[in-house]
């Protein structure tokens, strides 16, 4: 049977390329500094926890390293003193820290409605 060994060498190959396409999937966006939207809807939660966010316009996180980093845009009510906005920032940035890991939190905000 000497066409068995050629096509061995097929399956085996194809084998070996689907095994490497798998491991290149998965740690493509590791490598990359990414995150996965799993994790973003999980930022969109616990933001949304937050009395007074009205939305949110924008979340971008990253990985530097095992660290989260993480820049959002939130929409908050436009009669608020800048206090209130300064306050409501804070329990944003000190919320995503300490529930998801983050070493750094920046929160742009824009006034709702």
């Amino acid at each position: 049977m000497p066409w068995l060994d050629p096509v061995l060498a097929v399956v085996v190959g194809f084998i070996i390329c689907h095994t490497a396409w798998g491991i290149f999937r998965s740690s493509s966006l590791s490598l990359t500094d990414g995150i996965s939207k799993k994790e973003i809807d999980k930022l969109k939660e616990t933001i949304y926890q937050v009395e007074d966010v009205v939305s949110v316009k924008n979340v971008k996180a990253r990985y530097y390293g095992s660290n989260l980093i993480v820049d959002l845009v939130i929409e908050l009510n436009k009669s608020l003193t800048l206090e209130e906005v300064h306050d409501i920032t804070d329990l944003v940035e000190e919320r995503v820290k300490t529930e998801h890991r983050a070493i750094d939190v920046h929160v742009h905000v824009e006034p709702g409605y």
